[in-house]
Parts: structure tokens; sequence; C-alpha cells
């Protein structure tokens, strides 16, 4: 029998959220994604090793070259990246369908509850504008966000989602999740 290993730090008790702004205004997507990997490898950025902007910046390079660059990470790319890291099956077509059926907030949120961050694509009632990652759970029923324009942690509650009052800028209403397949696993590939 194994020992149980170190006693997993939630990413709502990390320190160093401002220091994870997206570098530009078109890397909302690959900020989301480089945060999502470290949350299923729960590797906490309290010690940045690299430059945030710079592996967000080559993430974006890498992971977006069927879409031009400047409309931002493109959700089956970002679904496509993260069945490579952390693995699994991810699905962009499923959030639609949860939006749709009105269970989001429930599916979301029952994947928060088992510590998968979930990108979420967020805008206006005209267009999806922006992704920020939903880490964790907040007061009891709620998302814990993280914003990459802010580099901000904050919780969103599911009146808030449902009405379309998103307090994320000017982009006020979900249009979907990324979502994982039910095989997700809660660690990335190289730690299976």
């Amino acid at each position: 029998m194994t020992p149980p290993g170190p006693p997993r730090r939630s990413p709502a008790d990390w320190p160093e959220w401002a220091r994870l702004r997206q570098p530009d205004r078109y890397s909302c997507g690959p900020s989301s994604l480089v945060v999502a990997r470290w949350c299923a490898r729960e590797e906490a950025p309290t010690a940045l090793e690299h430059d945030f902007a710079a592996v967000v910046l080559a993430t974006h390079r890498a992971e977006g070259r069927r879409w031009p660059r400047v409309l931002g990470l493109a959700p089956w790319d970002l679904a496509a990246a993260l069945g490579r890291d952390p693995g699994g099956r991810w699905s962009w077509w499923a959030g639609v369908r949860s939006v749709r059926a009105g269970a989001v907030v429930e599916d979301v949120l029952a994947h928060a509850r088992r510590e998968v961050a979930v990108p979420v694509y967020v805008g206006d009632r005209w267009l999806p504008r922006h992704v920020v990652l939903v880490v964790g759970v907040a007061d009891g029923d709620g998302w814990a966000v993280y914003d990459p324009a802010r580099g901000q942690l904050g919780a969103v509650s599911p009146a808030q989602v449902r009405e379309g009052r998103l307090p994320v800028g000017r982009w006020t209403r979900v249009w979907f999740p990324v979502l994982p397949g039910p095989d997700q696993r809660l660690t990335s590939p190289d730690q299976a």
C-alpha cells in the first residue's frame, strides 16, 4: 500500500492570481488552458518558473493553428488541447446542449465538485467573446471563476448565470462550457 500524497491544494488557495493575467486581448482561451492544465497537475503557480505571458503565447501558437489568432482560441481547438493534456474526451457541443437544456449551472458545478477545471465561453447577447475558467465551488452552489482578463478569482452565483448577469467585465452571458466526458481524469497523463 502506498502512503497518501500531499493534500490537494485547491486553486482557490493559490495566492498568485494577479500574476496570471492574459498577455493580450486574444489570449483568454490559452490563459484558461494553461491554468486548467496546472489545476489537473495540482501545480499551484506560487513560484512560476516561466513567464506566464510567454507560456500563454506559446500555447496559443501551438494549439490555435486552425483559426486566426486575433479571434482567440476556437472552442474545438480548446477541447482538442484539453483532450491531449490533461486527457480524456472534452466537448464544446456537450456544453451547447447543456445550456440549451437549462442544465449548465449544475453540469459545470458537478465537474467543479470533482476538482475538474471547466472553461466557459461567455459574451454578450450576440457572440461569445471571452473565456473564463471554473476552478472550483463558491458559496456552496456557485462557481469559483478565474477571469484571465483581470487575473482574478471571483464567485458567480447560479442566479447570475441563469439571468445573464455575469460579473465578468462587459460579458454577461454564458454561451457554453467545454465539458469533460464522463471518463475525465482528475490528473494529467504524465501523473498516471
